[in-house]
């Protein structure tokens, strides 16, 4: 697949939602093509078992995020090698741009993000503008407890973030989960107070 030969109205299928999947071989080029030219009806972006590079991470984060011109609510990286690095690039764009749309960020199955992933996910959080997201997927992430430690604190602190819901599934183990009471009351407060939905089920 080239970028030359793509037609991104057949990834929409008459929908709101421009969807790419595993089988689609996507080169940096197609993803810069794809972010630069996303047809503004076009209200969810979604990677499926695709393989991003940070370089078409950053495409994404540039094109789409920073500069805006689109209606984008909904950015879905699932299973998509995304990185901390890719990650950052997001959030920077996130916290750059005041005048994003994202709803609902998805970066579930990305095992290279890591507690460092997480800490420019606090940082957004921080971020005394960024009202915005209702929904925020990190399951099966390797953040692990200083990550989801970090977010927790960063929801904590800014009360104009309330999520709808935020899924930390499968990145603690039932271990960590139970042993850390001061991230178990964490976590306590934060189903209570700041999320309206919060998953958050350990894994082995």
């Amino acid at each position: 697949m080239t970028s030359t030969t793509l037609n991104l109205r057949n990834y929409m299928n008459g929908s709101d939602a421009c969807i790419f999947r595993e089988h689609h071989a996507l080169t940096d080029d197609d993803v810069e093509f794809i972010t630069t030219y996303l047809p503004l009806d076009c209200r969810s972006l979604i990677f499926i078992h695709t393989e991003l590079t940070d370089t078409g991470v950053n495409h994404i984060a540039t094109n789409l995020l920073l500069r805006g011109g689109n209606n984008l609510t909904n950015l879905s990286l699932i299973d998509a090698f995304v990185t901390d690095e890719g990650v950052k690039s997001l959030c920077d764009a996130l916290i750059s741009n005041k005048n994003n749309k994202i709803q609902k960020l998805n970066l579930s199955l990305n095992n290279s993000i890591t507690c460092i992933g997480a800490r420019a996910i606090s940082k957004l959080f921080e971020d005394t503008n960024q009202s915005k997201l209702e929904v925020l997927d990190l399951s099966y992430t390797m953040i692990g407890c200083d990550g989801v430690y970090g977010l927790c604190k960063s929801l904590l602190q800014n009360t104009n973030i309330k999520l709808k819901c935020l899924d930390l599934t499968g990145t603690l183990t039932l271990k960590e989960k139970m042993q850390d009471t001061d991230l178990k009351d964490l976590i306590n407060k934060i189903k209570s107070s700041r999320v309206e939905t919060l998953y958050d089920y350990s894994g082995a």
